[in-house]
């Protein structure tokens, strides 16, 4: 008895078997080029890990580096008007 899992197994089985046989026909004429196809995924890889450093990087930018110096300024600015106000 045939039922809808079974077809759909059958199927994806199928297609796993065409697609090894389509890479392994697409592997004869790729083999010239495995040395450009590994550098590829190289420079592909290292794109995308420097892509995800840029946020983390802004992040510690503004957090440490913008807040500490806006506070220390405002607090200089505290700081003259109390010293204003006091001469006063």
């Amino acid at each position: 008895m045939r039922t809808a899992h079974t077809d759909i197994l059958k199927e994806e089985k199928q297609r796993s078997i065409s697609n090894i046989k389509i890479f392994s026909m697409l592997w004869i004429y790729m083999k010239k080029y495995y040395v450009i196809l590994i550098f590829s995924f190289l420079f592909l890889f290292l794109s995308t890990a420097v892509d995800l450093t840029i946020p983390s990087v802004m992040r510690y930018v503004i957090d440490n580096v913008i807040n500490s110096t806006y506070k220390f300024k405002m607090e200089n600015k505290n700081l003259f008007l109390l010293q204003l106000a006091n001469m006063c």
